[in-house]
């Protein structure tokens, strides 16, 4: 079940620890609030995919991160986010026992690699995964994706493109290969941020091939200049 970087708000659904089939879970980005069932993870031992990262959960309390130790019960379980919100207390020991869990650092990489993805889309777009033109439908991930990329400066935020004329300008080849430019670089920048900001882990972007991405965008953009002329490096 993923349904994150929606608008729900209020507790977070005890009957979750009911779901004993359920495989993925993402309520990240939902506004929910209050505490965590300590029991969550007492039934779901199927759970491969659990993050209810970036909301308003817990109190500061010592208790907060109970349902931690509920999640041993989960022994498929591979991704686990739950940072950016307001637990309390320390980790239980008990979270040396999930074996799958933060191998190699996959938990944290992938949960960042995801993070990082809605982020850029929200500075391209100029609108966070809460705005009310999203919907359960139509995430921020799916408006951005539908518009590769005939459509990517209808979508794209225009201050990102406001900037003093030069004379440059006014010449007409110039001023077709700067836009061409500038449209292939933030089509290319979106497809980084849709890549990072894919449902499941396992199809995210590898962060290595989005630094990789993003220094091909910036010689693209530096080699020919916003202008359409070849700048001098420094």
């Amino acid at each position: 079940m993923i349904v994150g970087a929606n608008q729900f708000g209020g507790p977070f659904p005890v009957s979750f620890s009911n779901a004993s089939r359920m495989k993925y879970l993402d309520l990240s980005i939902t506004n929910l609030s209050g505490p965590v069932p300590f029991d969550l993870g007492r039934r779901m031992k199927d759970l491969v995919w659990l993050n209810v990262g970036r909301n308003n959960l817990g109190s500061g309390d010592a208790g907060d991160l109970r349902f931690v130790e509920s999640l041993t019960n989960c022994s498929k379980l591979e991704i686990l986010g739950f940072g950016e919100n307001g637990f309390g207390g320390v980790l239980p020991t008990s979270i040396a026992n999930l074996s799958k869990y933060g191998i190699g650092g996959r938990t944290s990489i992938e949960g960042d690699v995801y993070s990082y993805g809605i982020l850029l889309l929200e500075m391209l777009i100029g609108k966070r995964p809460t705005d009310e033109m999203f919907t359960i439908r139509q995430s921020l991930h799916e408006f951005c994706k539908v518009a590769l990329p005939e459509r990517v400066m209808d979508i794209v935020d225009p201050r990102m493109l406001l900037e003093e004329p030069t004379e440059a300008d006014n010449d007409a080849q110039n001023e077709r290969v700067r836009r061409a430019k500038i449209r292939e670089c933030l089509v290319s920048l979106v497809r980084i941020g849709i890549a990072c900001s894919a449902e499941p882990p396992g199809e995210r972007m590898n962060i290595k091939d989005v630094i990789i991405g993003l220094m091909t965008i910036k010689e693209v953009f530096l080699g020919v200049g916003i202008h359409g002329r070849r700048q001098m490096r420094r």
